[in-house]
């Protein structure tokens, strides 16, 4: 997967190049009936196959969960909530600490960040890593 011209499925998650006629994400949209998508550069949402810009301002909090901006203040809240709260599916969770989707025998993978997410220094380093430098 190359890594410009990145849209990313806001039905099921998935990632695909282009938004052309012949790119995957257009085929994904149209066999799956998955019509709005995000660039993962320009953070512009579209709606694909139609192809044109989506703006609207209800939009806006998935934009800006695209590059999360964390401050020491936000994880002292992390390691301080003992709160649950539901995803889509009713299931239980504690917020910072989500799966992500398996590709292909990727669950090791998995597991592991699981695991470097709940080493507070190594956590915390990641979060309030600069990388705009």
């Amino acid at each position: 997967l190359a890594t410009d011209n990145i849209y990313a499925c806001l039905i099921c998650g998935k990632y695909y190049q282009g938004r052309s006629v012949l790119s995957p994400a257009y085929t994904h949209s149209i066999q799956n009936n998955h019509y709005i998508f995000i660039n993962l550069h320009t953070h512009k949402i579209y709606c694909i196959p139609d192809n044109y810009e989506i703006i609207d301002n209800t939009l806006n909090d998935i934009k800006l969960n695209l590059l999360p901006i964390y401050q020491p203040i936000n994880l002292q809240k992390l390691n301080d909530n003992k709160l649950l709260v539901k995803d889509i599916y009713g299931i239980n969770y504690l917020p910072g600490y989500i799966g992500m989707n398996n590709f292909s025998a990727s669950d090791y993978i998995n597991v592991s960040i699981h695991l470097l997410a709940h080493v507070k220094p190594i956590r915390d380093y990641m979060l309030l890593f600069d990388n705009t430098s």
